[in-house]
């Protein structure tokens, strides 16, 4: 039904989403093993010194005109969640003492929400 997928959406992307960054962040800090690339080195090290590595350094500004152009934040493919379903869910979640998502948590919140 509408109401679950709606939980289940407010409640897994920000958690899937910070799992992923987690992950993001580990992977940039780290060199690459064992997979052929164009650039050998830390990812994070490439980005912020790419003349080290041979590569064009391209300026922040561009890449925020790329993204703005090409992956504007309030297009509505990226409102997942009505705002005034937010706010409501959010409401639950805080007399659930807004505990923290995990892997084993998950299902007790989205029922606690739900």
């Amino acid at each position: 039904d509408q109401l679950s997928c709606l939980v289940f959406r407010w409640l897994a992307i920000p958690w899937i989403q910070s799992e992923l960054d987690k992950w993001v962040s580990v992977q940039n800090r780290s060199a690459v093993r064992g997979k052929e690339t164009l650039l050998h080195g830390i990812p994070e090290l490439i980005r912020h010194k790419p003349e080290k590595f041979g590569a064009i350094p391209i300026p922040p500004e561009v890449l925020c005109h790329l993204e703005d152009e090409y992956a504007p934040r309030h297009h509505p493919v990226f409102q997942l969640i009505p705002a005034i379903f937010t706010n409501q869910a959010a409401a639950f979640y805080v007399n659930l003492r807004c505990p923290p998502v995990t892997f084993d948590t998950f299902w007790d919140i989205y029922r606690g929400v739900l």
